[in-house]
Protein backbone atom coordinates (compact mmCIF):
# COMPACT_ATOMS: atom_id res chain seq x y z
CA UNK A 1 0.00 0.00 0.00
CA UNK A 2 1.42 3.38 -0.98
CA UNK A 3 1.71 6.08 1.64
CA UNK A 4 -0.66 9.08 1.32
CA UNK A 5 2.25 11.47 1.95
CA UNK A 6 4.34 10.29 -1.00
CA UNK A 7 3.49 10.25 -4.70
CA UNK A 8 5.69 7.19 -5.19
CA UNK A 9 6.12 4.09 -3.05
CA UNK A 10 8.75 4.35 -0.33
CA UNK A 11 11.63 1.96 0.26
CA UNK A 12 13.84 1.61 3.31
CA UNK A 13 17.23 0.15 2.41
CA UNK A 14 18.99 -1.37 5.43
CA UNK A 15 22.61 -2.08 4.56
CA UNK A 16 25.82 -1.58 6.54
CA UNK A 17 28.20 -1.70 3.57
CA UNK A 18 28.43 1.83 2.07
CA UNK A 19 29.18 0.74 -1.50
CA UNK A 20 26.30 -1.76 -1.53
CA UNK A 21 24.00 0.87 -0.03
CA UNK A 22 24.92 3.36 -2.79
CA UNK A 23 24.43 0.70 -5.47
CA UNK A 24 21.00 -0.32 -4.16
CA UNK A 25 19.90 3.30 -3.80
CA UNK A 26 20.90 4.00 -7.41
CA UNK A 27 19.06 0.90 -8.64
CA UNK A 28 15.81 1.87 -6.94
CA UNK A 29 15.91 5.68 -7.18
CA UNK A 30 13.80 5.84 -10.35
CA UNK A 31 10.95 3.82 -8.84
CA UNK A 32 10.97 4.61 -5.12
CA UNK A 33 11.49 7.42 -2.67
CA UNK A 34 14.26 5.83 -0.63
CA UNK A 35 15.40 6.01 2.97
CA UNK A 36 18.46 4.26 4.32
CA UNK A 37 19.76 2.85 7.58
CA UNK A 38 23.07 1.21 8.40
CA UNK A 39 22.12 -0.49 11.68
CA UNK A 40 19.14 -2.41 12.96
CA UNK A 41 18.27 0.21 15.58
CA UNK A 42 18.41 2.95 12.96
CA UNK A 43 16.22 0.84 10.65
CA UNK A 44 13.59 0.43 13.36
CA UNK A 45 13.57 4.18 14.05
CA UNK A 46 13.24 5.06 10.35
CA UNK A 47 10.51 2.45 9.84
CA UNK A 48 8.51 3.87 12.77
CA UNK A 49 8.93 7.44 11.53
CA UNK A 50 8.50 6.97 7.76
CA UNK A 51 6.25 3.87 7.45
CA UNK A 52 7.96 2.61 4.25
CA UNK A 53 6.00 0.55 1.78
CA UNK A 54 8.91 -1.85 1.33
CA UNK A 55 12.04 -2.71 3.32
CA UNK A 56 15.15 -4.23 1.74
CA UNK A 57 16.93 -5.72 4.75
CA UNK A 58 20.51 -6.93 5.09
CA UNK A 59 20.66 -10.10 7.20
CA UNK A 60 24.07 -9.28 8.73
CA UNK A 61 24.05 -5.94 10.56
CA UNK A 62 26.53 -4.72 13.19
CA UNK A 63 24.06 -4.48 16.08
CA UNK A 64 20.96 -6.62 15.45
CA UNK A 65 20.59 -9.55 13.05
CA UNK A 66 18.40 -8.75 10.08
CA UNK A 67 15.93 -11.50 10.99
CA UNK A 68 15.50 -9.90 14.43
CA UNK A 69 14.89 -6.50 12.83
CA UNK A 70 12.26 -8.16 10.61
CA UNK A 71 10.61 -9.80 13.63
CA UNK A 72 10.47 -6.47 15.48
CA UNK A 73 9.08 -4.58 12.48
CA UNK A 74 6.32 -7.13 11.99
CA UNK A 75 5.42 -7.04 15.68
CA UNK A 76 5.54 -3.24 16.03
CA UNK A 77 2.11 -1.58 15.78
CA UNK A 78 3.84 1.76 15.05
CA UNK A 79 5.15 0.36 11.74
CA UNK A 80 2.31 -0.12 9.31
Amino acid sequence: MTSDVHARPTLLIVEDDPSTLRLLASVFEDSYDTYSATTGEEALAVARREHPDLIRLDRHLPDIAGWEVYRRVVADPDVE
